[in-house]
């Protein structure tokens, strides 16, 4: 017990320790596999300690991922253009990449002028409009004061991806900010309406990686879907077999699978991707590869915010 409260105590320790830097590009993750090693905790009470202090749920922070990995990986950065209907709409196009770059680089501008550019475009029938439409009113709903306010951006963020699914269901990101979307209104509404939306959300990830094999993120999404799955508590389950005759199942194995098959695809896309694997082979009892990957995500550098709440999340507040 001496041990596991000096790793409680060096953890909270470098927690402080982070929030009194104001750079984030300077400051690197003290791991929880760094204290396991240094005060040599045994085999039961690294489960317990990372099982414990690593909780995730199925919230669209779990389903999202870092900005510099978000759009377009792996593709010809001129496919936006190809996939527009009027070619020759320049000012529509300039809007499209502006929204891209302060989404993957934060370029100076915020997220409610680049709303403001694409709105101008409503009516305009090209799905490449709408499905950024839809990701930057969820990020403003992600920084909005008010329940009520997040909850109206939300519901308008999923209007817009569904105008562009019905422009075009054959574009990867439309599925794949559908699932994103889609998953946040029935968090919202409760988890009656989770389940009850778990396949449509599945469906829409599985659809987003069979469009686009290389996009890491896609399947990062899937096997965060499994994860959620294989944890869902007894009586959760209970509520599930009164919806459906066969409940969404998967296994914690599988998950596995599914972020193994995204690092194939991009090594170190995301750090989120690192961390499931992470928890994934805690759950199995694997301690030995969960180390190996809470390591990788050690030497992980800090460069967006989304980072910062990944590596930091299981720490003491």
């Amino acid at each position: 017990m001496q041990a596991m409260r000096q790793l409680w105590l060096g953890i909270s320790k470098s927690s402080k320790i982070w929030r009194s830097k104001s750079n984030l590009k300077y400051v690197r993750i003290v791991s929880i596999v760094d204290s396991i090693i240094r005060f040599k905790v045994s085999k039961t009470q690294r489960i317990f300690l990372l099982s414990l202090s690593m909780p995730i749920t199925m919230t669209v922070q779990a389903l999202g991922w870092g900005k510099k990995n978000e759009s377009n990986v792996n593709e010809d950065p001129n496919c936006m253009e190809a996939k527009l209907f009027n070619k020759a709409d320049k000012m529509l196009i300039e809007d499209l990449k502006a929204a891209d770059k302060i989404y993957q680089e934060n370029n100076g501008l915020t997220h409610g002028e680049i709303y403001k550019r694409l709105k101008l475009h409503k009516g305009k029938r090209e799905a490449e409009l709408y499905w950024r439409l839809a990701r930057v009113t969820y990020e403003l709903s992600k920084v909005a004061d008010k329940p009520q306010i997040k909850t109206d951006l939300i519901q308008e963020a999923f209007e817009a991806v569904k105008t562009a699914l019905e422009i075009d269901d054959r574009n990867y990101a439309v599925h794949k900010w559908m699932a994103i979307i889609l998953n946040q209104i029935s968090t919202i509404k409760g988890i009656k309406e989770q389940i009850t939306q778990s396949y449509n959300v599945r469906h829409h990830m599985d659809r987003a990686a069979e469009l686009n094999p290389k996009d890491p993120t896609s399947v990062y999404l899937v096997g965060n879907w499994c994860f959620t799955v294989a944890e869902i508590p007894w009586y959760q389950r209970k509520v599930a077999e009164t919806i459906f005759a066969t409940p969404p199942t998967c296994s914690f194995a599988q998950a596995v699978q599914y972020f193994l098959q995204a690092e194939k695809i991009q090594p170190n896309f995301y750090s989120m991707n690192l961390l499931m694997l992470a928890k994934s082979y805690i759950k199995l009892g694997e301690l030995d590869k969960a180390e190996g990957y809470l390591r990788l995500l050690n030497e992980t550098p800090l460069t967006t915010d989304e980072d910062f709440t990944v590596c930091f999340h299981f720490m003491l507040e």
